[in-house]
């Protein structure tokens, strides 16, 4: 073999090799029974019967030994991996005794004197270690001592003789085991490389059998994303799409007024789902990032008490937030990802509670590396969780009931993400419950190092912004290829009292940057012809080269994931905005990079 075997396999392969040499018992017990009955023939009247019947009860006793040895029964494995009879030291002992009879046997028996019996005996004699190597061959050092014991007292008794032709046929004795020995090394390696070559084939299927398991695994699970995708983005699209067209049908019913708050609740839950998708794609390809700073854990308890308590009182329900006396009052850890799983908690709590009440417990332990941790206990009076689906839960796309007739509806991929990011923050998620009685997620998660608390205080909230009166007379450039979000844009920034000019691509957005005057530019990222990070560079390299003043450019892109916003301060642009668009968050960053009110007449309209 080629490649280097593992320790592992070189021992597999000498058990096999020495079970080989255990399962040849039987043939080999028959052979040398069959054999020792013609020597003990040919040697019947030149020795005492005693000698010659201590020679055959010896014999039968090597062959009752290898028969025994050779019961399937000694080859049961025990804790190390070994068969009982298949130690090194048993087919060792095993070959130097099967040898070692036939040693004493062609020394003492040795018919000297009688030159008419020397070619029949030495014929018998030799074919016994030339046949062994079909018996004891596949493990050398058993073939090695069978041989020696076998041969060399014969070949030692012919040397010290005396006699130059005993001598001489005690030297080709020696020769005839060197001979042996290599034969039986070269069979020996020869099926050891075929059984390593086996394993290899064998564990090399037993990959691939693996691989294809996870392969269908994989392409089981995608199938079930589709589905629940499917199911899942179809849903609220219906809303949206069925209320847009009754709201366009007739937009001044008075049954349609309501309509759209139900197509932005609608949209919110797609926006959800989508977030939830992005956040499960960044946890699986760890590429998400905790943003550790000091908070409050007992706001941020009363906070999501605060968001669920309409819904809760909706149902009559109980929504309560228990705090305990020594809760801390600054905690370092990721406030955000902290409130999205407690969010995903509470609301499953209220979603899934018929009656009772709902209740969030917060304190502080101390965990067994001496370490504070906060601890936050989510408890309802639901319909609580099986045994049996208490793990099948915090996989992707998994509810306690997933029947296509449940009162629920929901992604299945709240619990998946919770567990995730708080495995994230080295915490994790305890889930105790009662069928019929109600269930208790408790979160644990140590405090993040932070070097000093005293100076990661919150910073206060940042003040106010004027939006209407910061904005009036802002030049805006937009750059958006798709004409609905640029109509959005449009029409959002207009009621605030900018001058916006739209156009369809980056090549057309640098010509416009050129010869216009503007306050800022909303760049797109993905644009045909030249794209927004592209187009950005180019203008960054055009105002050094011209010693333009910084001209702010502000990302508004669909691309969401957290990559993204490096990706485009790294081109050059100044914010990032990721889609849907929300107004506020808009116009607050326009605020920010173009301080001051601005007066001007809107540019002339790009055609």
């Amino acid at each position: 073999m080629t490649t280097a075997l593992s320790v592992e396999t070189r021992r597999r392969i000498d058990r096999e090799c020495r079970q080989l040499v255990l399962s040849q018992g039987r043939a080999g017990a028959f052979a040398t029974l069959a054999i020792a009955v013609l020597y003990l023939a040919i040697l019947r009247g030149e020795h005492p019967r005693t000698l010659l019947a201590g020679w055959a009860t010896a014999v039968l006793l090597a062959s009752a030994l290898r028969v025994w040895l050779a019961s399937p029964s000694m080859w049961r494995p025990d804790p190390d991996g070994d068969s009982r009879a298949g130690k090194p030291w048993v087919c060792l002992l095993l070959g130097a005794f099967c040898g070692g009879v036939w040693g004493v046997g062609s020394t003492l028996l040795f018919p000297m004197g009688q030159g008419d019996l020397y070619f029949v005996v030495a014929f018998l004699l030799i074919s016994m270690p030339a046949a062994a190597v079909s018996s004891f061959g596949a493990w050398w050092p058993a073939h090695a001592a069978y041989v020696l014991c076998n041969v060399g007292p014969f070949a030692l008794y012919f040397l010290f003789t005396g006699e130059p032709h005993f001598m001489v046929a005690g030297f080709a004795a020696c020769l005839f085991t060197v001979f042996l020995l290599r034969q039986g090394f070269v069979i020996s390696r020869t099926i050891r490389r075929n059984i390593a070559q086996r394993i290899a084939l064998m564990d090399m299927t037993r990959t691939l059998g693996e691989a294809l398991d996870r392969a269908d695994a994989a392409n089981r699970a995608k199938s079930t994303f589709l589905a629940n995708m499917s199911h899942e983005l179809r849903t609220p699209l219906n809303a949206i799409i069925g209320m847009s067209q009754l709201l366009a049908e007739a937009p001044d019913a008075p049954a349609h007024r309501a309509l759209p708050r139900s197509i932005r609740r609608a949209g919110q839950s797609l926006l959800a789902l989508i977030n939830d998708v992005l956040d499960l794609s960044q946890i699986e390809a760890g590429t998400i990032v905790l943003h550790v700073a000091p908070f409050s854990p007992g706001r941020l308890v009363e906070d999501v008490v605060d968001m669920f308590g309409p819904e809760a009182q909706a149902k009559s329900l109980r929504l309560e937030a228990v705090l305990a006396p020594d809760l801390p009052s600054r905690f370092a850890g990721d406030q955000a990802r902290l409130r999205q799983v407690l969010v995903n908690l509470v609301g499953n709590a209220v979603k899934f509670t018929v009656r009772g009440d709902v209740r969030i417990e917060a304190d502080a332990v101390v965990g067994e590396d001496g370490a504070r941790q906060l601890r936050i206990a989510v408890v309802d009076t639901g319909p609580g969780i099986r045994e049996a689906d208490r793990e099948r839960i915090f996989q992707p796309f998994q509810q306690g009931d997933d029947s296509v007739t449940r009162a629920h509806t929901g992604s299945g991929l709240g619990l998946r993400i919770s567990g995730d990011l708080v495995a994230l923050m080295r915490g994790r998620i305890e889930l105790s419950s009662v069928v019929g009685a109600g269930s208790r997620f408790t979160v644990l998660v140590p405090e993040a190092a932070i070097a000093d608390l005293a100076t990661n205080e919150e910073a206060p909230p940042p003040p106010a912004i004027d939006v209407a009166t910061d904005l009036t007379g802002l030049r805006v450039l937009v750059a958006e290829d798709n004409l609905l979000n640029a109509s959005l844009v449009q029409l959002i920034l207009e009621r605030e009292g900018c001058a916006v000019t739209c156009v369809g691509n980056g090549a057309e957005a640098l010509e416009r940057m050129r010869i216009d005057d503007w306050d800022v530019v909303l760049m797109d990222c993905q644009m045909p012809d030249i794209d927004g990070y592209t187009a950005t560079r180019q203008w960054r390299q055009l105002e050094v080269g011209e010693r333009r003043r910084r001209l702010p450019i502000v990302a508004l892109t669909a691309h969401a994931m957290a990559d993204d916003r490096r990706r485009c301060l790294e081109a050059g642009m100044d914010e990032y905005l990721s889609k849907p668009i929300k107004r506020d968050a808009l116009c607050l960053a326009l605020a920010r990079l173009t301080p001051g009110a601005r007066s001007a007449t809107q540019p002339e309209t790009a055609a």
